[in-house]
């Protein structure tokens, strides 16, 4: 969100076409973090960001904190210096003579902007039945849900954890959803007895020790077993969508700062393919691949390399797809005429 500032003097109830013909100047332009409920204090413009201060780079990343700009864009000050250990500045507001503000469901207050933050104690009080525990609605949150290749089954996004679900009866099976951290982009890898999914385990420093950590690839076994693999993408910032090509043996990424990278693993296995001992053959009806108990389960595949294939300059990209044969990748970009493949 940008900062934007008119110098026209115009009262409010002016007629609409007057404020729509206003001329708008853009205020700290250079600094890319988002600038956030935006109000005056005396002549200075006050807002909530978290941004590290000037010249700092798109991979940059610090706890929101309270700034102040003078009108004329100079003289960019912060007022606040919360870390990542002590949370976020949320929701500042002023009266024009003091400022308040909440950090993790505390209130503070300040005198001026040269003040430090003092708390104001809140007992807060309700009924007693709202505040008993109760169990989590399954079709609230319930973010994707994504069927293997044999239509047995899904895998689900759900509250920030990921599932096995079997779609004629049978047990859900839990993959990944550890208390503190999320799982995302939840996807059936190939044939394969694994699911792939993305998850901020490795990026908790940013909310624990103040650092900037990058979200990580990880598969989980279907059956439920077994422990969570890890691959070793690198220092890729947060991903936000994980597309694995129909055979499973590639997975395409794109992360915040704009880049596709491709993702190649090594020792996938199809299951359909197996046989379990010498001689011996799947009888019709029997348990599927990703069913196996854990004594004849599949072996994990293995990160084999990462590399970029294409980055945009004119936002996000969105809709990536494969062909059938996984030959072919597509995606989409904003602001350009064609789509890359």
């Amino acid at each position: 969100m940008k900062l934007w500032l008119s110098r026209e003097d115009m009262p409010l109830d002016a007629p609409t076409e007057a404020h729509a013909a206003r001329t708008w100047e853009p205020l700290l332009d250079e600094i890319l973090a988002s600038k956030l409920r935006i109000a005056w204090y005396g002549d200075r413009p006050l807002f909530a960001s978290d941004t590290p201060g000037p010249g700092a780079a798109l991979t940059d990343r610090a706890s929101a904190n309270l700034w102040s700009i003078a009108a004329d864009g100079t003289d960019l000050r912060s007022h606040t210096s919360l870390t990542s250990e002590e949370g976020y500045l949320r929701e500042p507001a002023t009266d024009g003579s003091a400022i308040v503000f909440s950090s993790r469901g505390r209130l503070f207050a300040m005198d001026s902007l040269e003040a430090a933050p003092r708390e104001i104690e809140v007992l807060a009080s309700g009924v007693g039945a709202a505040r008993l525990p109760r169990p989590a609605s399954a079709s609230e949150n319930l973010l994707a849900m994504r069927p293997l290749h044999d239509a047995r089954a899904s895998v689900v996004e759900w509250r920030g954890s990921a599932h096995a679900l079997t779609h004629r009866g049978g047990p859900a099976r839990p993959l990944a959803g550890a208390c503190g951290s999320r799982a995302r982009e939840v996807r059936p890898l190939g044939r394969s007895p694994f699911a792939l999914f993305v998850s901020d385990a490795e990026a908790r420093s940013d909310r624990e020790l103040g650092g900037v950590g990058s979200d990580v690839l990880a598969l989980a076994r279907l059956d439920g077993g077994g422990e969570e693999i890890r691959l070793a993408v690198g220092e890729v910032g947060r991903i936000l969508h994980a597309i694995p090509s129909p055979d499973g043996s590639r997975i395409a990424i794109v992360s915040h700062d704009n880049v596709v990278r491709l993702v190649t693993l090594r020792g996938l296995g199809d299951p359909a393919k197996e046989t379990h001992g010498k001689g011996a053959h799947t009888a019709p009806g029997a348990d599927a691949g990703w069913e196996a108990d854990a004594d004849r389960s599949v072996a994990a595949p293995r990160l084999d390399h990462v590399r970029e294939i294409g980055r945009s300059s004119g936002g996000e990209v969105s809709d990536l797809a494969w062909s059938p044969d996984g030959r072919w990748l597509v995606w989409a970009e904003p602001n350009s005429w064609r789509s890359r493949a």
